[in-house]
């Protein structure tokens, strides 16, 4: 999370969601390789058990989530909340066996929709963008939004991004920021001087 008001960027650690999935999905291939072997091809009462405890954990985090977000969001009087949506958001493609047992059918539009709730509950508005290009795009350069055949900047590792002046800023938190420009192309007219580049990590639980 970031925001134009001058307060240090947030990240919420997903490794709960990304745990709880990983053993769901791996248990789920090993339960419906076993049914394979034995000619059973519907639903069982196993399965239906793994699926439900692994929504009610995915959900709770999600709950505790948004929750201590809209919490953030009154404490700083942030009356707007833009979020980056992504139609492809890991939901059915391929990106190998590893990652798929990671990430693949993660709710991720439940999360969305528990932050708007919370949200118009306390008065904050709520604003989907696409967030295309927003990770590729150098905020810290003031890089256009848009594709580009060769960028500015460029990621380079998981979590980090490198500006054209050789700067390092966290990845998501340059997403994050060009998501808000995304929204309101105006939301830095002051200037992005002392704007935070690394966050501080907020638990959950």
């Amino acid at each position: 999370m970031a925001d134009n008001i001058g307060k240090m960027p947030i990240i919420v650690k997903g490794g709960i969601v990304k745990s709880v999935n990983h053993f769901y999905n791996k248990r789920k291939a090993e339960i419906q390789s076993n049914y394979d072997l034995s000619g059973i091809k519907k639903q069982t009462k196993q399965l239906s058990r793994l699926l439900v405890k692994r929504d009610f954990k995915i959900k709770d985090f999600f709950h505790k989530a948004s929750r201590k977000i809209i919490a953030h969001c009154k404490m700083n009087d942030i009356d707007t909340i833009v979020i980056g949506h992504n139609n492809e958001w890991k939901q059915k493609i391929d990106i190998g066996k590893k990652n798929n047992q990671n990430f693949v059918f993660v709710p991720f539009n439940k999360l969305i929709e528990m932050i708007k709730y919370k949200a118009e509950d306390e008065g904050i508005k709520t604003i989907i963008v696409n967030e295309a290009h927003t990770s590729k795009c150098s905020f810290l350069d003031e890089e256009t939004i848009k594709h580009h055949d060769t960028y500015l900047g460029k990621r380079i590792s998981r979590g980090l991004f490198k500006t054209l002046s050789e700067k390092i800023i966290n990845a998501d938190v340059n997403g994050a920021y060009n998501i808000i420009k995304k929204a309101f192309p105006n939301a830095f007219a002051n200037g992005i001087q002392g704007v935070g580049c690394h966050p501080v990590r907020l638990d959950v639980y």
